[in-house]
């Protein structure tokens, strides 16, 4: 083989092995900022319903692993959770709930309720309006 063709061969080999480089590399990118968008920062207050007549209900998660629900007006039901990527695990008084954030929603399921309640973020911070303690 000359030397122009052994050139050719080696110049295709770097090229095939620079593709496979920067395929993993942008794989790899790409995976991390899929990791990202999975993490949900779940402490803050999120709202179902109409809070303005007093149909709306409140779900609150602090950032020590407590959580709260309460409709305006009314007494709060505190409880506590875990969070696992997406999915949120509640638990007030012996009666689980449990939620999984997709959508830029909080879709959330009790056994006791038989629904599914879609709930909004409403603030980053943990906020109580309008409650009895």
């Amino acid at each position: 083989m000359s030397f122009k063709g052994r050139m050719a061969v080696y110049l295709a080999i770097a090229g095939l092995f620079a593709a496979l480089l920067t395929g993993l590399i942008v794989q790899s990118v790409h995976i991390h900022t899929l990791e990202q968008r999975a993490q949900l920062h779940v402490v803050g207050t999120y709202v179902t319903g109409t809070v303005l007549n007093g149909d709306g209900t409140y779900l609150v998660f602090e950032s020590d692993g407590g959580c709260a629900q309460y409709k305006p007006f009314g007494t709060v039901d505190r409880g506590t959770y875990q969070q696992d990527g997406v999915q949120i695990c509640m638990n007030f008084a012996g009666r689980p709930m449990y939620a999984v954030w997709a959508d830029g929603q909080l879709y959330v399921f009790s056994a006791q309720d038989d629904e599914i309640r879609v709930f909004e973020k409403q603030s980053d911070i943990p906020t109580y309006i309008n409650v009895q303690e």
